[in-house]
């Protein structure tokens, strides 16, 4: 199975929509979301990343 990494904000309304399309196509879909450091290691299950840090961001994703 193909699958994409969806960037986005945790407050975008679109999140749904976006993740229910690329689903539709068959894709599997892991949801980048900007969190704030602090918080990054108590969001177990969710792929976070600090869109601050883009160099540290990319190394997660590569990771991945």
């Amino acid at each position: 199975m193909n699958r994409i990494i969806l960037l986005a904000s945790a407050r975008s309304y679109r999140n749904a929509a976006f993740t229910a399309a690329a689903e539709k196509l068959g894709l599997e879909v892991a949801v980048g979301l900007d969190v704030p450091p602090p918080l990054i290691a108590k969001m177990p299950g969710c792929f976070a990343l600090d869109y601050r840090d883009p160099e540290r961001a990319l190394k997660t994703i590569a990771r991945y």
